[in-house]
């Protein structure tokens, strides 16, 4: 019986300790984006992706989001509306973003303020 008590006690904490693990909340990548990213190759190109899924690329206009595991750029020109698509990555304890066009050279982006 003591031997059974201490099995189920054992349990209880195993169980409590992943319940709690399983409760901290980790940041979307959504909000993990939001800031002002510069490219260090290009110090006069930036992204801005605000919270609201606006920003601007390099001083354009632009609206962002991310479906599909894919950043899409939506460029606001006034006679049209390019969108771009990039696989994403984040890395150095997300303050780099590399991004990625189909058939292109990925992109660096280090995060200069958030």
């Amino acid at each position: 019986m003591k031997k059974q008590l201490i099995i189920v006690g054992i349990i209880l904490i195993l169980l409590t300790v992943v319940l709690i693990g399983c409760n901290e909340k980790t940041k979307e990548d959504s909000e993990l984006i939001v800031g002002t990213w510069k490219d260090p190759g290009f110090e006069d190109v930036s992204f801005i992706f605000l919270s609201n899924r606006t920003g601007s690329w390099a001083g354009t206009p632009m609206l962002w989001k991310i479906e599909n595991a894919t950043l899409v750029i939506t460029l606001q020109q006034s006679s049209s509306e390019p969108e771009f698509v990039y696989d994403y990555s984040f890395s150095d304890n997300n303050k780099s973003l590399t991004l990625n066009n189909v058939g292109g050279i990925p992109t660096v982006l280090n995060l200069v303020k958030q």
